[in-house]
């Protein structure tokens, strides 16, 4: 889910202003119109306690959290081809963040092992929260 190692985020004007809006402008709203716009779609979007847990743990890493690590970055194709492992991918429609399309075509050309591809409707970004992901990540483990 969200493989960010195939395809890089997206570059366009628009998206790259809503995904460093909070980091320059950290700011409650601005977390929340990132969280509108890059990470949920209006189907999947969460509601109530977990919408409000979410943006506390966005606007405080912006604010407070010194990132000292390696972001993720795309893999060459000779990383690619080397991997062993089956692999199953899981992307949404709808991530604003990284194109799924170039993410799937990817996948199809270089992954030796790609055992299955579900690109799943009306989910963004915040795939990791939808439960159609999450009952779509139980059967490929169940198989």
């Amino acid at each position: 889910m969200n493989p960010v190692g195939l395809s890089y985020i997206s570059l366009l004007p628009q998206k790259l202003f809503y995904t460093l809006l909070p980091v320059f402008f950290p700011t409650r709203r601005n977390v929340e119109t990132f969280m509108n716009r890059m990470v949920f779609t209006p189907e999947e979007k969460p509601e109530g306690e977990l919408w409000r847990q979410l943006a506390d743990y966005i606007e405080i890493s912006v604010k407070d959290f010194e990132f000292g690590g390696d972001y993720p970055t795309k893999l060459a194709d000779a990383e690619i081809v080397r991997l062993k492992a089956e692999t199953h991918l899981i992307v949404g429609e709808n991530d604003a963040l990284i194109p799924q399309h170039k993410t799937v075509k990817r996948a199809r050309k270089l992954l030796p092992n790609l055992k299955s591809v579900d690109v799943l409707p009306n989910i963004g970004h915040g795939i990791e929260l939808s439960s159609s992901a999450i009952e779509k990540l139980k059967a490929v483990l169940e198989t």
